[in-house]
Parts: C-alpha cells; sequence; structure tokens
C-alpha cells in the first residue's frame, strides 16, 4: 500500500501530491497492526496542513434534526 495525499496552494490554482513511503506490511493479517498503521500514515498527511483536516472534520459531527446520532 502507497499512501498518497494532495495539497491545494495557491488558493486552489496549484496542487501539490506526495506518496509517503510503502507500507510493506499492509495487509498483515493482523488488523489491529494494519490499523495501527494506517493510521499512522494518514497523521503523517496531516501533520502539514492540520487545520484544513478540521475543517473537513466538522462536517460529520452534525446530523439532521430527529436523525440518530453517528458516534
Amino acid at each position: 500500500m502507497i499512501p498518497f495525499v494532495h495539497y491545494r496552494l495557491n488558493e486552489g490554482l496549484e496542487y501539490e501530491a506526495r506518496f509517503l513511503p510503502a507500507l510493506e506490511t499492509v495487509p498483515s493479517g493482523d488488523p489491529e497492526a494494519d490499523t495501527r498503521a494506517i493510521n499512522e500514515a494518514i497523521e503523517q498527511m496531516i501533520a502539514p496542513h492540520p487545520l484544513r483536516y478540521w475543517w473537513a472534520i466538522k462536517r460529520f459531527k452534525h446530523r439532521p434534526p430527529g436523525e440518530a446520532k453517528v458516534y
């Protein structure tokens, strides 16, 4: 598995693409180890621009009135 991320630059007129090191051990047959490895890769993707991540995640925190909570 090769983690990939892109970042918007210059107000969306350009993008930067980054490939993180391959996750050579995924899949390993151990779901917990695989989850840890993937989460670490996601953390590396978020680290350069954490505010962008927090802006996006807010979309999933609210549900329409009367709908069951997801979390």
